[in-house]
């Protein structure tokens, strides 16, 4: 687990479970892993997204069994049409690789050249399992813990909802 992200949950006492696993990188690899072993907690994807003067960078995250229109979201956070951002980018603005995307990651983004979205039915489970900046490993974590982890770092969460 990253140290920084590991530090701002012990900042904050905010309780997690860690587990260690095989790497994951889809949602559907994950599903398996998480029911073979156990891992409690709505089952989640995360897209690390760009406009398309890739000006502005956007961490959504979304329950897994939905899917994202990209041109739908586009208009609902009215910026010009969404695309997926390069492993690259990921880099720069939130130092982790493909297949760790996670709102845990925004440690990293000390300048805010992130935005952040959620899908409004994650205020519906009580606990959701994200990678901690690595896609071996996942923690498990209370919503209501997750959105003040996220709002330390000052950032706003705009909620909305995924078909």
């Amino acid at each position: 687990m990253q140290d920084l992200i590991t530090q701002q949950l012990e900042k904050l006492q905010i309780p997690y479970e860690h587990f260690e696993h095989e790497p994951v990188f889809t949602a559907e690899e994950g599903r398996k892993i998480y029911q073979q072993s156990g891992i409690q907690g709505a089952h989640v994807k995360n897209l690390f997204l760009r406009n398309k003067k890739g000006s502005q960078h956007y961490l959504v995250t979304v329950m897994a069994d939905k899917d994202v229109d990209l041109k739908e979201l586009s208009e609902t956070v009215e910026d010009r049409k969404l695309g997926f951002a390069s492993p690259e980018r990921l880099d720069t603005y939130l130092r982790i690789k493909p297949g760790s995307v996670s709102p845990l990651a925004l440690v990293n983004d000390a300048e805010k050249h992130v935005k952040v979205v959620f899908d409004e039915d994650i205020r519906n489970a009580e606990k959701i399992h994200i990678h901690p900046g690595i896609n071996t490993e996942s923690v498990v974590i209370a919503v209501e813990d997750l959105e003040q982890f996220v709002t330390s770092l000052d950032y706003e969460i705009f909620w909305t909802n995924f078909a």
